[in-house]
């Protein structure tokens, strides 16, 4: 069952509820934290490390998803999506599932099974130079129609490429690639 406790006004009230109230969730919005993100979401574990935080945004950008999971937070739900895909995030988190919106997941689902945690991946060393070039466009956020074009070559190309990275690393979801290219330094936050 998921219950409010309550809102908070700001981060700094955000980071003294959580110490003092010890919530099993926090929700902030991203979109107000102008770059602020990181040093709230630090804040929050140092008030109560057990505390999932989900993250709210109006932005479909890749990068900021990385940030924010690179960050730790457990969750990242678009607005536009609705109460009930953030319902459905805080039962996900409550499972200890990593929840993200579709549209940044680039599939359906983020299923965990998938997370790199879950498996121990094949070093990035043995992906062939062309499909680390691939992870590290996926790992952007750039689609694979996108990346066919920035490298001149065909969607069935690049699409076999994303099957060839999958098996190697034991990794499917777009946004377990992110984390784990970020990792492996593949890829810059900005």
């Amino acid at each position: 069952m998921v219950q409010t406790v309550i809102e908070a006004g700001d981060g700094p009230e955000a980071v003294r509820l959580t110490r003092d109230l010890r919530p099993d969730a926090v929700v902030f919005d991203a979109d107000l934290s102008r770059g602020l993100a990181g040093n709230l979401i630090k804040q929050l574990f140092a008030a109560h490390e057990d505390t999932r935080v989900i993250a709210l945004s109006s932005r479909t950008d890749a990068r900021l998803a990385a940030r924010l999971l690179k960050g730790g937070v457990s969750g990242l739900v678009l607005k536009q999506n609705g109460f009930a895909e953030l319902r459905g995030a805080l039962e996900a988190v409550a499972d200890d599932q990593v929840y993200l919106s579709s549209e940044l997941a680039g599939l359906e689902d983020d299923e965990d099974e998938n997370s790199p945690e879950n498996h121990k991946p094949i070093p990035v060393a043995s992906l062939s130079p062309r499909e680390s070039e691939v992870l590290q466009h996926l790992a952007e956020g750039h689609s694979s129609k996108e990346i066919a074009l920035k490298l001149g070559l065909s969607l069935k190309t690049i699409e076999t490429h994303r099957r060839h990275i999958a098996a190697k690393l034991g990794i499917q979801s777009v946004a377990a690639l992110t984390k784990y290219a970020l990792r492996e330094g593949l890829t810059a936050l900005d």
